[in-house]
């Protein structure tokens, strides 16, 4: 999906779903360079390749494409928190972040320059639609 004169695409996120006690979470080693997102505390989505090294023998651990993402700069990301949400970015780098945006409950990664904007695959034409 592509917003026309927006330059920015909705796509969907590939990741795995990682369910399993949250001290095991807490404690796991994530592959290197791979991006954590924080579900609730016994429940993540992983972005990224390698393996995950847990202490819970009874980890879930499966394919998940449940989420769609924009990728656009932190500092439109401001922007978009300013006009369409009451609540604004964490200060510290990287960060995550989530409430309702527009009426769309959303995640805000950052690592750097960049953003990412998250939200489940059924708001994706929302998201769109609203807000890019």
């Amino acid at each position: 999906m592509t917003r026309r004169g927006s330059g920015l695409v909705v796509e969907i996120l590939q990741g795995r779903r990682v369910v399993a006690s949250p001290s095991s979470i807490d404690n796991a080693v994530w592959p290197t360079g791979a991006m954590v997102v924080g579900i609730a505390p016994d429940d993540v989505l992983l972005v990224g390749n390698g393996p995950i090294e847990m202490g819970d023998p009874h980890a879930i651990v499966e394919p998940d494409g449940g989420f769609c993402v924009v990728r656009m700069s932190v500092a439109r990301v401001i922007d978009l928190l300013a006009t369409n949400a009451s609540w604004q970015l964490p200060e510290s780098r990287p960060c995550l972040a989530q409430g309702m945006v527009a009426g769309l409950p959303i995640k805000v990664f950052v690592d750097g320059g960049e953003a990412m904007v998250i939200t489940p695959v059924p708001f994706a034409a929302e998201l769109e639609a609203r807000l890019l």
